[in-house]
């Protein structure tokens, strides 16, 4: 069932922005792939285009690009047993990382996000060298028995790009469209979410009201700040650099400390600031927990991740 005044125009694309003397952005036009274009005008167009946004382009947004040094691959496997508890693990492991996470219909997603320097190794034979990398995994998930259901999904390179997700009056980015993170986390999806529910909540009244939309709009610019807080973590982890001291004191305070794991995991899900799990008073208690005599040997190699799905995250 269509809701009230919703129209899908499908096969269509838009090539082209309605635009007022001032640079407002009034509308957009579309075209089926023949000559026909067709004009429809709005009181606000919003880009949920993805990372190549095509109505940010248009509009000629501003891009923040920032490097990202690891590429990832990743497929799906029916009958793959994980060798840990939760729905998740992930594997930091020197530059590299990898996941394993339960997904729907009894299948369990693997992928990896090598840093580039092995690149040549994936260029020459993909399928082997994603074997081998998940093959070499300390106590990583077993294959044994299983049956790959998908083929290798990925790329070779995915830029961290921010993008002002109210470029324009009349116009508002949600989701990649504003900001395209590192993929590690898993967090596109999410923030598409949140976005887009943050953009709801601060423009369906005053559109309903007919009133003017630029207050709700930086009401919309300052709930996205709470993305770009994370995207700015996400890009130094980017850079695919070995885990430092205090990432590692923090992970091994986890496994012990109530307190820690609950912040890691509420930082991880992206449920509360970063300053949750970055702050001093945290770094010390991991610092001086991460010293402390534990009670069996080396921290597991690989983070469980508790429930949850990593598409939608």
């Amino acid at each position: 069932m269509r809701p009230r005044g919703w129209t899908s125009c499908r096969d269509n694309r838009v090539v082209g922005l309605l635009q007022d003397d001032d640079g407002g952005v009034r509308g957009v036009v579309t075209a089926n792939g023949e000559a026909e274009r067709t004009e429809l005008r709005a009181r606000l167009v919003v880009g949920a285009d993805g990372h190549h946004s095509t109505v940010a382009r248009l509009a000629e947004v501003p891009e923040d690009h920032a490097p990202n040094e690891r590429f990832l691959f990743w497929t799906y496997y029916e009958g793959a047993t994980m060798n840990g508890p939760g729905d998740g693990q992930v594997w930091p492991v020197g530059r590299d990382v990898a996941v394993c996470i339960r997904v729907d219909d009894g299948l369990t997603q693997v992928g990896v996000f090598p840093a580039k320097d092995r690149l040549p190794e994936f260029t020459a034979e993909r399928q082997s060298a994603f074997d081998r990398f998940v093959g070499c995994l300390p106590d990583g998930p077993s294959l044994v028995g299983a049956r790959q259901v998908s083929n290798l999904i990925g790329t070779t390179d995915y830029p961290c790009i921010r993008r002002d997700p109210v470029p324009r009056p009349g116009l508002a980015l949600i989701g990649d469209a504003a900001t395209t993170s590192d993929p590690v986390p898993a967090v596109g999806c999410g923030w598409a979410f949140r976005s887009a529910a943050w953009l709801a909540e601060a423009t369906a009244e005053p559109l309903a009201r007919g009133r003017d939309l630029h207050r709700a709009l930086r009401g919309y610019r300052r709930a996205h700040r709470f993305i770009d807080t994370y995207d700015s973590v996400g890009r130094r982890d980017a850079l695919a650099r070995p885990p430092g001291s205090l990432q590692r004191a923090i992970r091994t305070a986890a496994v012990s400390d109530p307190d820690i794991s609950r912040r890691l995991a509420a930082f991880a899900m992206r449920a509360a600031p970063p300053s949750v799990l970055l702050n001093p008073k945290v770094m010390i208690r991991a610092t001086v927990g991460s010293r402390a005599p534990r009670l069996w040997g080396r921290p597991p190699a690989a983070l469980s991740r508790g429930p949850g799905r990593r598409h939608g995250q």
